[in-house]
């Protein structure tokens, strides 16, 4: 029996379909040493505003992809986590 709350169910769905994907995404952006990181400092932006990741999948992939995207091209999601709501 699970006792995970329904913030660690959406995560965890969040996460385990989308990291598969965003590791490619990043390994080919950011190269492979850096890829792991990327996507774990992501993860850690998603976590902390998981109210603001949209509900359907498909606008949660967007979502999750516009926060990867900083951090591909200026190499730090310091920026992505500091962004105000809606602005990810």
């Amino acid at each position: 029996m699970s006792s995970s709350t329904p913030r660690e169910q959406r995560f965890r769905l969040l996460y385990d379909e989308l990291r598969p994907q965003l590791l490619r995404f990043v390994r080919l952006r950011a190269g492979p040493g850096e890829a792991e990181d990327v996507v774990a400092d992501t993860f850690l932006v998603v976590w902390r505003r998981l109210e603001d990741v949209p509900p359907d999948l498909g606008d949660a992939r967007a979502w999750v992809y516009g926060i990867t995207a900083t951090p591909c091209s200026t190499g730090s999601v310091a920026s992505a986590a500091a962004a105000p709501s809606g602005y990810a």
